[in-house]
């Protein structure tokens, strides 16, 4: 070919590139925006708007975003029926030459479609088709090919929830959907192909293909072709469809089925396996195929299974009827029969779905069934007859297999009843029949006996728990004889018949430790069980006497028992603990013991409550639904004996305790050192009475969480760690010759009331006799740090100040802290701990006593926390006399004398203390003398006098005599 010719063909070919290429920036085609918006508007009937549009040449069309198409104003979704962010809008290219618009294809990326079914069952796309049926063009939508890609689907549906809004409503999002329409036709039908991708790893897709007519309506549509799943996981058809029914089961879903619909019935024919079933997280361990053949008419709602087979592994099980699903719940008329099938598919099934024996639980044999049922699908009415024959049960916790040879059901729509058949594994044979009536009812009736003589008690276990009616992990040995019979509902069972336990021992997850039955005889009587002769341990407690139970489901119980040893703590482990943190909160679990109520006497040679030790205890119990209460409750108790009551609350974790106590003549080191960190403190035979709650483990916690009041009476004892004599003697600076005593004080009498805050007792009134005096109390002590924070006030007699150096004690000590009546009085603060204490002078209180002229007495040494303490805060009465007992010397140190004494009477002597007379006007001192007083009673040295100050020394006749 020439180069002319070439040239010649070229020139039109690139002359059309050059307009293609032109063609973008020469045609705005945004000016046809409105016109576009027009025609869709028209013919959709909703108002349509486009975003910005761009020509594309390669293919040709054009490129609009964000586009969106209106809900039908009759409802108020407050969403628009689509949203889409890019779409490409194919025309036809000659046409559009000539200015008009003519689509051809549309391909939708990233939609977003509002699907709303309102309260009368009408869609919000039916108006779609209302609204476009005036155009001569059929089609539902003015394109030959719809594809979308990557889009999300809302659906909210109002016909369940009448008289409610698309704003207000529940509603449901999926995701990830492809979708392809093509309508080349301007009639219907047009063929579509739908695939979801559900979300999860492998393929996991659900196709629908086939070809649609629409109608008015869904039941006046038409469709016919298949749907198609491709390994398809039931955790991903939850996560699309955000199930929470599917929760914990899954399988992969294969399969296909025709998918028909035509003049309102939709049917389907097909077949469908479930690879790897798992149902409430127990593996099925076999495969399920369901093979059908259903019409469902959707006017009705009513679903008709014209043919069903459901294969269990190897097991058929083939099912026909109807269900009605416009009820709630769905109405039953299905009929299912098995012929000579295998039970264990079947029965690993019903497990799985706790219908029936253990998710462990092995079951073999042979079944036979013939069963109608009519009625609601929570609780059908049965016809028919089950047979079963050689049945084997075994499983992890069943070490021999129990085995029944027959059983033979027969089901009405009033009663299912068993034949008279036995259960028996090892040597044990248990004889069994059960009906229940009106079963269809909320509370079902039963009518069932049980018999069994001189049977294994583990063996016997093993029959029940095989046939899904005894406690899990529930063990035992020993002999058993049994003959029961129960009737009546279900939660309110009456039973007849006797038991007897001989040298047994039951072991449950429900307790930690082992419950032994040396004997006990049963008679059960309607709802009550009486147990008499019994004897039974638990741990280091074994109880014996005789108890009866009424209304097995809340438990009311009488009970006559004495019991040799009972340990507090060990009983309260007998529950295994729950997860988390103990707290003091309510206990959440549902056990037996906050269901039951009762009374009864109890006598126990000993209870020991961590370090505390209770003898001979007598006691009524009232049991309260977790309250457990002790009234009254009579102890020995460290030598002496206890009165009161205690209150146990074990509906809260820890248990909480109220104690109301009377003690007397009781041991007060070993009754300090069981309840508090209080050891070797304080000796002697005490008497209390307290009103007391604590909580906790251990002597410490149960010290911080006490609450309350006590008071005390100690005689004849007394206070450890410290020698409160000495000190005093100390703190005093007697001259004295006695030896170093024992660190100890002893006590003639301690008496004190208390109030506890949190571990915290504070007090006001602790009064005690020691050797040589009195002391009074106000402050704190701690029962947990044993911490110590009192105000002491110490007199001491006059006599006892003679013993240990009389008027030669220290200059000024008998003038400045000596009462009218000669005793001397020491104010003291007491801090440390009670193993430690620390006691020192109180400088304040010894300042303000000063002061105010007033001391307490030997008889009275508590007065300082009322009369002095309130005549220091102003509490004393106006025109009161000041205590004269204290020397004239104080006042006039302080220059604080403020009336004239009487003038002595004729003939007095002066004073042998060397003090001024009675009614003599002292010399003031210098200014220095009250530092200088002060300084020697708190220790301090008396500072040396001045040359001028010293006085002569005194002449012979002069002297006192010794």
């Amino acid at each position: 070919m020439s180069r002319k010719r070439l040239a010649f063909i070229l020139m039109p070919i690139g002359f059309v590139v050059l307009i293609a290429l032109a063609l973008p920036f020469v045609v705005d085609v945004n000016r046809y925006r409105g016109q576009i918006e027009d025609t869709v508007s028209a013919r959709l009937g909703r108002r349509v708007s486009l975003g910005p549009m761009r020509l594309s040449i390669v293919p040709l069309g054009l490129r609009i975003r964000d586009l969106s198409i209106a809900e039908d104003q009759r409802l108020d979704t407050r969403r628009p029926f689509v949203r889409v962010r890019e779409l490409y809008v194919s025309p036809r290219f000659l046409p559009l030459l000539k200015g008009q618009v003519e689509l051809h294809a549309l391909e939708v990326r990233d939609p977003e479609v509002e699907l709303v079914r309102t309260a009368g069952g009408a869609w919000n796309f039916e108006s779609l088709r209302q609204s476009s049926s005036q155009s001569s063009d059929t089609r539902l939508l003015p394109f030959e090919r719809v594809s979308v890609s990557h889009g999300r689907l809302g659906f909210t549906d109002l016909s369940r929830a009448p008289g409610a809004t698309p704003s207000a409503s529940s509603r449901a999002v999926y995701d990830n959907i492809d979708m392809t329409l093509t309508d080349d036709a301007p009639d219907p039908p047009f063929d579509l192909t739908l695939a979801v991708t559900m979300p999860g790893e492998g393929a996991q897709r659900v196709t629908l293909q086939g070809r649609a007519a629409p109608g008015r309506g869904i039941a006046d549509s038409t469709f016919d072709g298949q749907l198609e799943f491709n390994a398809v996981s039931l955790s991903g058809v939850e996560r699309f469809l955000a199930a929470e029914t599917l929760q914990n089961s899954d399988a992969v879903l294969s399969g296909r089925a025709a998918v028909r619909s035509n003049s309102g019935t939709l049917s389907s024919q097909g077949s469908l396996t479930f690879e790897r079933p798992r149902v409430r997280g127990v593996e099925i361990g076999y495969p399920i195929v369901a093979e059908f053949d259903l019409a469902h008419a959707l006017e009705a709602n009513r679903l008709t299974i014209q043919k069903g087979t459901v294969k269990l592994g190897k097991t058929p099980l083939s099912l026909t009827g109807m269900v009605d699903l416009s009820a709630d719940p769905p109405v039953l008329d299905v009929h299912a029969t098995a012929s000579d099938a295998s039970i264990a598919e079947a029965a690993r099934l019903a497990s799985a779905f706790g219908v029936a024996f253990g998710a462990d639980t092995q079951v073999q044999g042979r079944l036979q069934a013939d069963v109608r049922a009519r009625g609601p699908a929570n609780r059908p009415a049965l016809d028919g007859q089950v047979r079963l024959r050689n049945i084997s049960i075994s499983g992890k916790d069943i070490p021999q297999p129990v085995r029944s040879d027959a059983i033979d059901l027969a089901l009405t729509p009033s009663e299912i009843r068993s034949n008279q058949f036995s259960a028996a594994s090892g040597r044990t044979s248990v004889s069994v029949r059960a009906a229940v009536r009106q079963y269809t009812e909320p509370t079902p009736v039963i009518d069932a006996s049980a018999s069994t003589g001189d049977a294994d008690l583990g063996e016997l276990l093993d029959v029940a728990r095989a046939w899904g009616v005894g406690a899990e992990g529930a063990k035992g040995t020993g002999r058993i004889t049994l003959d029961v019979h129960a009737s009546g509902p279900i939660d309110a069972l009456a039973l007849s018949g006797s038991g007897r336990l001989r040298e047994a021992t039951l072991t449950t997850t429900a307790l930690t430790q082992q419950v032994r039955v040396p004997a006990a005889d049963v008679t059960f009587s309607q709802d009550a069980a009486s147990i008499q002769g019994v004897t039974a341990s638990i741990g280091k407690t074994t109880a014996r006497g005789r108890l009866s139970v009424r209304s097995f489901r809340a438990p009311r119980v009488d009970f006559d028992l004495t019991a040799d040893r009972i340990d507090v703590a060990e009983l309260q482990q007998l529950v295994p603990p729950s997860s988390g943190k103990a707290a003091a909160k309510p206990a959440d679990n549902d056990s037996i013991l906050l269901r039951t109520t009762g009374t009864g006497q109890l006598r126990v040679g000993t209870i020991v409550q961590e370090q505390l030790t209770l003898d001979d205890v007598q006691t009524t119990v009232t049991i309260d639904r977790g309250v457990i209460r002790l009234d009254p409750l009579t102890a020995g108790l460290y030598g002496g004996r206890h009165r009161g009551a205690i209150t146990m609350d074990t509906r809260r974790t820890p248990t909480s305790f109220a104690v109301v106590s009377q003690l007397e003549k009781v041991d007060a080191n070993r009754l300090a050192s069981a309840t508090t960190s209080l050891r070797d403190v304080i000796f002697g035979a005490i008497g209390t009475k307290a009103r007391l709650s604590f909580g906790g483990a251990g002597s410490e916690a149960i010290a911080r969480s006490l609450n309350g009041t006590f008071s005390l009476n100690l005689a004849d004892g007394r206070l450890g760690n410290v020698n409160l004599a000495q000190e005093i003697s100390r703190l005093a600076q007697f001259i004295t010759n006695k030896p170093v005593a024992d660190r100890f004080t002893r006590v003639a009498g301690l008496t004190g009331t208390f109030n506890v805050v949190n571990g915290l007792a504070t007090t006001s009134d602790l009064a005690a006799s020691i050797e040589g005096g009195t002391l009074g109390a106000a402050g704190t002590i701690n029962l947990a740090d044993q911490a110590l924070n009192l105000q002491v006030t110490a007199v001491l007699a006059r006599d006892y100040s003679d013993r240990v150096g009389g008027t030669a004690i220290g200059g000024y000590l008998t003038t400045v802290l000596a009462n009218q009546n000669g005793e001397l009085v020491i104010p003291l603060t007491v801090t440390g701990t009670a193993q430690q204490p620390r006691i020192s002078p109180d400088a304040q209180r010894l300042a303000d006593m000063r002061l105010r002229n007033l001391l307490p007495s030997l008889r009275d040494p508590q007065a300082l926390s009322t009369r002095v303490l309130g005549a220091i805060t102003g509490a004393q009465k106006e025109g009161a006399t000041p205590r004269k007992g204290v020397g004239g010397l104080i006042d006039s140190l302080g220059g604080l004398s403020g009336t004239s004494a009487k003038p002595p009477a004729a003939g007095t002597p002066p004073p042998a203390d060397g003090t001024s007379a009675p009614g003599t006007k002292p010399k003031p001192p210098s200014p220095g003398s009250a530092v200088e007083d002060l300084l020697k009673i708190f220790g301090g040295k008396k500072p040396a006098p001045k040359p001028e100050e010293q006085k002569p020394a005194p002449k012979p006749e002069e002297q006192k005599a010794p």
